[in-house]
């Protein structure tokens, strides 16, 4: 059995390649309780969905794609944009997201991280 690892993922925002430690992407479904009211045992049914996830850049100043992305959290009408999640070199996972929060993070001796949180505004295309 192989087990797939992260050392071939990748991340890329408007067909660029960026430098990046990581990404997360979460897809979670709400329930909407059904019991009528007469019932013991509750009762649920699956309602929307959720996507949400962040990506974790390392900090370049010179790549201006990374800081177009950075500074996209403080834009006063962000547009969504495209973000291609690569599990391996196959078929990304896509979705359309906008950038919601950002923080930084130095630790000694290593090289700064960006991490920056979106929320999904459609569906997530692509196959696990």
């Amino acid at each position: 059995m192989t087990v797939a690892s992260g050392s071939q993922a990748s991340i890329q925002h408007q067909n660029q390649e960026l430098r990046a430690r990581g990404w997360t992407l979460n897809i979670n479904r709400e329930t909407q309780n059904i019991t009528c009211s007469n019932r013991i045992r509750r009762k649920y049914r699956s309602g929307r969905r959720v996507t949400t996830g962040q990506v974790q850049l390392l900090y370049d100043p010179d790549d201006t794609a990374a800081i177009g992305m950075i500074n996209a959290v403080d834009a006063t009408e962000q547009q969504p944009t495209t973000l291609a999640l690569y599990l391996d070199s196959g078929t990304p996972l896509s979705v359309e997201a906008l950038f919601t929060r950002r923080s930084i993070s130095a630790q000694v001796g290593s090289a700064y991280a960006v991490t920056l949180g979106f929320q999904a505004t459609g569906p997530v295309t692509g196959v696990f």
